[in-house]
């Protein structure tokens, strides 16, 4: 097992400061932190309009991307996956980049009050997010 890299990555609701979280973290390990709504909205302009949409994309992104990781993690970096975790499928492919690349990894599980959320995700995209964990997706 690789010992100088780990995966970092989060689970928790919408707005419940999994970025924050990730952007300290990857201060505090002086790595790099990949962020997946800056990848999605740079290739994706305008074309996630639904949840469907969003799957598509989020799926296209993580194939691409995951002999990438897993080059950065097998050369000894720590990455900061500010990716969700939320549901079975996500934390699957989590779970196969740890594999992999034959690394540690670490979960945080962010959470927050119901009203702490609430702000916060007004605050960041309005009253109504399409992408709001859905929990009939296992999680």
């Amino acid at each position: 097992m690789n010992t100088s890299a780990k995966l970092i990555f989060f689970c928790g609701k919408m707005a419940a400061g999994k970025s924050t979280l990730a952007r300290n973290l990857a201060v505090r390990e002086n790595t790099v932190r990949l962020v997946q709504d800056d990848f999605l909205n740079a290739l994706f302009p305008g074309e996630i309009t639904d949840i469907p949409g969003f799957v598509k994309c989020s799926s296209r992104l993580q194939s691409a991307l995951t002999p990438h990781i897993c080059a950065l993690l097998t050369k000894g970096i720590t990455v900061v996956l500010d990716f969700p975790g939320n549901t079975k499928v996500q934390r699957e492919w989590l779970r196969e980049l740890v594999e992999r690349a034959n690394v540690e990894h670490e979960l945080h599980f962010v959470d927050a009050s119901e009203l702490v959320q609430e702000s916060a995700s007004q605050a960041k995209c309005g009253v109504s997010c399409w992408y709001a964990l859905d929990p009939g997706r296992g999680l």
